[in-house]
This record gives C-alpha cells, sequence and structure tokens, in this order.
C-alpha cells in the first residue's frame, strides 16, 4: 500500500509537470508568447496542481486514495460533460441524425476556394441547391432552412417573381447566422412589403470582393428595385485581405466582361459541393477527438476565446473599389445601392478586455463613412441608429455573448433598414 500511494502521487506530480511544460511549450514557443493573457489562467492551475501533487507526498495514504478518487471521478465528470456540450453544438451530430430520416438534409459548407482543386476553374458563391441546410447554433435550437435554385436562403418562387422589392447581398449576418429563414433581416423584410418580395443572396464567409462577385452572377436574372449590401465591421475588411489576392475573384475587378456564369453550372456545383460535404464530415471525426482530448467545447464555455482579430493592412483603396464598381453594376441594372452598416458584439461588450481598444478606429468606422459619402451611396448606420440608442445593445446577442444577433435582434435591424429607407425616398 505504501509503495501505490508514492506511485500515485509520482504520477500526479509527473502528469502535473507534463501539462505544465505543455502549456509553456503553446504559450511560448508556439504562440511566440503572444498570448500570456489567455494562458495565464491555465498556468495558475497547472502550477496549483503541481503543489497538490508535491503536498500529497506528505499526507497519510487513505486520503491520498480518497483524493485521487475524487479527482477521477471529477476527470470522468468533465469529459462526460464535454462529450454532451460538443453532441448540443456540432451541426455533424444533427446531420448523422436526420440524414437516418431525411436524405434531403446537408450541412452548410461556407466559403469553398474552388470547386475543383486540380484545374481551379470555377468558384461557388452559395451552398447546394434545393436541400434542408443545416446553417449553426447560437440559440437553443440549430437554424436550418431550405436553399433555393441557386443555393441561397430564399423561398425558391421569389427567383420567379418579376421585381422584388429588396435584393440582399453580404456574408452570414445577411443571410441570417443562426436563426431560422423567417427571423433573417429578408425574413423580416417580406413581412413589410406589400408584393412579400425579397431575395436574400447573402452567404456565410462572404466577404466585400465575394459579394460584388455574387451580384455580377445573380442581379442579371432578377430585376430588384434596391440592393441593400449589409457591411459586418468585424469580418470584412479582413475577408477582402485574402480575397483580392483570389485568382479567379479578382478578375470581376479586373475584367468587367468577366463571369463564371454559375447559374448555369449548379449541378455540378452541387455534386462538387457534396463530395466537400462528405469529406469535411469525415475529417469532424478526427477533429471531434482532438477537441474531446482537448476539453475544447468546455473550455470555450467557461475560458471564451479575448483575442480579436483586425485588419492587418489598410486594405480602403480596394474596398472603395469594390464599392464603386458595385454601385455602378447596381445603378446599371436599374436599381438603388443601399450600404447597411453593422456592428459586432465586442465594441458593447462591458468586459474590460475588450473595452481596451479604440474600435471606430481599428474598425476603420470613420474612414468607410467617408468613402461612402465621396461616393454618394446612402448609408444606414445600425450601430448608430439601433445599438447606441439601445438601452441594452448586448440583449441583441445570444446569451450575451460574441455572435450573430438573436432573433430579437435581426427583426429590429430589418425594421430600422425598412425605415431609414422610407425615410430616404420620402426625402426625409
Amino acid at each position: 500500500m505504501k509503495n501505490i500511494s508514492k506511485i500515485i502521487s509520482i504520477v500526479f506530480l509527473s502528469l502535473s509537470t507534463l501539462l505544465f511544460f505543455y502549456i509553456f511549450y503553446r504559450s511560448e514557443l508556439y504562440h511566440l508568447g503572444e498570448k500570456h493573457d489567455f494562458y495565464l489562467k491555465y498556468y495558475i492551475i497547472s502550477f496549483s496542481f503541481i503543489c497538490l501533487s508535491l503536498f500529497s507526498f506528505f499526507i497519510s495514504k487513505k486520503i491520498k486514495i480518497i483524493i485521487a478518487f475524487t479527482n477521477f471521478l471529477f476527470i470522468i465528470g468533465l469529459y462526460l460533460l464535454e462529450i454532451y456540450i460538443a453532441s448540443t453544438v456540432n451541426p455533424y451530430h444533427l446531420y448523422n441524425k436526420l440524414k437516418k430520416v431525411d436524405q434531403d438534409i446537408v450541412v452548410l459548407i461556407a466559403r469553398v476556394d474552388f470547386l475543383n482543386e486540380i484545374n481551379k476553374k470555377t468558384i461557388p458563391l452559395a451552398g447546394i441547391s434545393n436541400k434542408k441546410t443545416i446553417q449553426c447554433k447560437e440559440n437553443v435550437y440549430f437554424s436550418i432552412y431550405n436553399s433555393d435554385r441557386y443555393g441561397f436562403d430564399n423561398p425558391n418562387n421569389e427567383w420567379d417573381k418579376k421585381q422584388v422589392e429588396f435584393l440582399i447581398v453580404g456574408d452570414s449576418f445577411a443571410q441570417g447566422g443562426c436563426v431560422n429563414e423567417r427571423d433573417t433581416i429578408s425574413g423580416n423584410l417580406r413581412k413589410k412589403v406589400e408584393t412579400g418580395s425579397v431575395l436574400n443572396l447573402g452567404y456565410g464567409g462572404n466577404g466585400p470582393l465575394r459579394e460584388y462577385a455574387t451580384l455580377r452572377e445573380y442581379l442579371p436574372l432578377i430585376k430588384t428595385k434596391r440592393v441593400l449590401w449589409i457591411y459586418q465591421e468585424n469580418s470584412d475588411l479582413l475577408d477582402l485581405e485574402s480575397e483580392i489576392n483570389h485568382p479567379i475573384l479578382a478578375k470581376y475587378l479586373n475584367n468587367k466582361e468577366f463571369s463564371q456564369n454559375l447559374y448555369l453550372k449548379q449541378i455540378n456545383i452541387d455534386k462538387e459541393l457534396n463530395n466537400i460535404l462528405l469529406e469535411r464530415k469525415k475529417n469532424n471525426k478526427k477533429e471531434y477527438f482532438i477537441k474531446f482530448v482537448k476539453l475544447y467545447h468546455l473550455r470555450t464555455l467557461f475560458f471564451p476565446p479575448k483575442t480579436i482579430n483586425f485588419p492587418l493592412i489598410n486594405v480602403l483603396p480596394e474596398f472603395e473599389r469594390v464599392l464603386k464598381e458595385s454601385k455602378e453594376f447596381v445603378e446599371n441594372s436599374g436599381a438603388k445601392l443601399y450600404f447597411i452598416y453593422l456592428p459586432g458584439f465586442y465594441r458593447f461588450s462591458n468586459k474590460n478586455v475588450y473595452y481596451k481598444y479604440d474600435y471606430d478606429k481599428l474598425y476603420f468606422y470613420k474612414k468607410i463613412l467617408q468613402t461612402l459619402k465621396s461616393l454618394n451611396i446612402p448609408i444606414i448606420d445600425i450601430k448608430k441608429d439601433l445599438f447606441e440608442k439601445h438601452e441594452d445593445p448586448l440583449s441583441l446577442f445570444p446569451f450575451r455573448s460574441p455572435g450573430h444577433y438573436t432573433e430579437k435582434g435581426f427583426k429590429q435591424v430589418a425594421e430600422t433598414i425598412f425605415n431609414q429607407i422610407q425615410k430616404y425616398e420620402n426625402g426625409d
């Protein structure tokens, strides 16, 4: 028993020391010391374990066994909780479950760079068409929508209308991230217009150049009065950094006649995206196991990431060019372009870690407004017109955490857009 007691202490000390050095490796070598704030809590935990393991050499074997057994049960409990959390937020868990009873179910595939990796001929700008699509979960449910004939989140018959009141482009915020279709910006706008005709061409992972490409590919297929350009301050300029160097996306800026004719390729797009879905499903198993070992979901729940990404380079000249070309293209189609500025979570957080940033400066807020003014593009500033006037802006985010908006948030955004456009068009 004495030897067993000593072995328990040695094992505990060894594991605690390994944990400490692993944290040191991640913090100081892998991340080059740039994430001290994030890893500080893990340093404290691992050091506490080392101290506790050293202390264990001096306590009775009976108490030591009790502590070891308690820790064992605690660890088992942590991993059981990790399994539960992962199963509720991983879309592929739901996909595998629903696939047994519905063969038309798919998972949203965002931001695919090429369909054919060998020839690099085509870049899709939407998802798999005519499928029930699992999107994401930030509220208490997974959002699921029926994709239209081109893979967007719309009732399919919207494409058969002679004219739609609003056509929307943007990223997942425009698409309606993690809420059902009726609660998206487009879903709420449909309730406000007499014809109920709104076409949503927003898609997860889009940046400004992808949105311009989307207009080039799909706007000629439909007639609309207004194009709503949904801009999200957290990600759009970051996305543009990579988009401007994309071999296909760059062609939209450099050649006004360029087109992939995506609407004619939907059968092939669906085929290739289904292959990607199967590959991601397979890779998800490996990712799931790694995250399971690291207690990823549990750690994220209690210690959410505090790192905020900002544009690394000034891409405003490219952004201005994209908007200029987009405005010209929209107006040539007989429509009016409106720019909708959406704020992110961080600027409204009451956590000190987020307040240390000047968001207007880091997001180029004032410069973007100046760019729009110089291009004579009307702006609807949701940051100023809604969030800064709201008594509790954090209530418009799910569980008051970083993410998309709540159902209530999207509804109020849509109402603000609708009312502001009415003011513009009435000359107020």
